[in-house]
């Protein structure tokens, strides 16, 4: 049974590349000096083979001389690009967003317990000043989780 490749996956490419090109699977994996079922696993979602980048080059070429239109394998390979781009800004963007937050709640819990320093200070500063603390508190265990995560994923440096 064939499986479903999702749109933009590797597996989406290589049907792409392989469904129409003359001679099919068997034409494409003669063309990189592998089996089919190589390609097959290629294209598995459920894998984590991967086509090397030399392969990919080959089989795009060889999909623009057969008629194909793009190169789905540097399209796919340009949107995983994309796609980690895009994740790394949206965390940066959140990391930002939460950082401000809690440096407003800071300086709002900060204010409060400089009143509770003060002669005179009352029953309804000290609650403000305990729900002041206590946003602060939950904006920092917000942020915590997020910053350990990325501190978790690897760092790509450029070569």
């Amino acid at each position: 049974m064939t499986k479903l490749k999702p749109a933009l996956s590797e597996g989406d490419a290589l049907s792409r590349i392989t469904g129409p090109f003359p001679g099919g699977i068997k034409a494409a994996a003669k063309l990189v000096s592998r089996d089919p079922s190589t390609l097959y696993r290629w294209s598995d979602p459920d894998l984590e083979d991967s086509i090397p980048l030399s392969c990919a080059i080959i089989l795009d070429r060889a999909h623009r001389q057969a008629g194909g239109l793009g190169s789905p394998l540097l399209e796919y390979f340009a949107a995983q690009l994309e796609l980690a781009d895009a994740e790394r800004i949206a965390e940066h963007i959140e990391v930002h967003r939460l950082a401000a937050d809690m440096n407003r709640a800071a300086g709002e819990a900060n204010a409060e317990l400089a009143e509770l320093a003060l002669p005179g200070a009352t029953e309804e500063d000290w609650r403000e000043a305990e729900r002041d603390v206590s946003t602060l508190y939950q904006k920092i265990t917000t942020l915590l989780p997020l910053l350990r995560r990325g501190r978790a994923k690897p760092q790509q440096q450029p070569p």
